[in-house]
């Protein structure tokens, strides 16, 4: 494989994850009636932790294989996954349809990067594109409810 490839995969992966996640942004917050509602609704250690969701998610696009480490990947990988499954556990009825489409998003993230190595990112790049980027239609999901139902986010 050509090391001048390598560069390009890796740019094209953080690429489409930063893209699908460019979703995630936050607004102004939910509008007062919501805001009520939510108070009613959700917990605030529900938000928070689906907040932490949204926060690792950017985190993983913002690593770079080739640059910061196949392990820094896993670690930011590990991240996303703890914080999904505390948000799980804490997060309202009104939120787990949301979190259990980036959960599902999420594992065929985790497939993709199976064996996953400098040495072979141009061949797994296509497939963690595919991934990254159906991770970052459901992380807009969520951030949507988020923002409609978390006063704040």
């Amino acid at each position: 494989m050509s090391s001048r490839l390598r560069p390009a995969a890796e740019v094209l992966v953080v690429f489409a994850l930063a893209g699908a996640l460019a979703g995630c942004g936050g607004s102004s917050g939910p509008s007062p009636s919501i805001a009520a509602k939510a108070s009613t609704t959700i917990s605030t250690g529900g938000c928070a932790d689906v907040r932490a969701v949204k926060a690792s998610l950017s985190a993983l696009a913002q690593v770079r294989p080739l640059r910061d480490g196949v392990p820094a990947l896993q670690a930011a990988i590990a991240n996303v996954k703890t914080s999904l499954d505390a948000a799980a556990a804490s997060a309202s009825a009104i939120l787990q349809p949301e979190l259990a489409q980036v959960k599902s998003a999420f594992a065929a993230v985790q497939r993709s990067v199976t064996g996953l190595s400098t040495g072979n990112v141009t061949q797994k790049a296509p497939s963690i594109v595919v991934a990254l980027t159906q991770l970052g239609w459901a992380a807009s999901g969520l951030a949507s409810t988020l923002t409609q139902n978390c006063p704040g986010s």
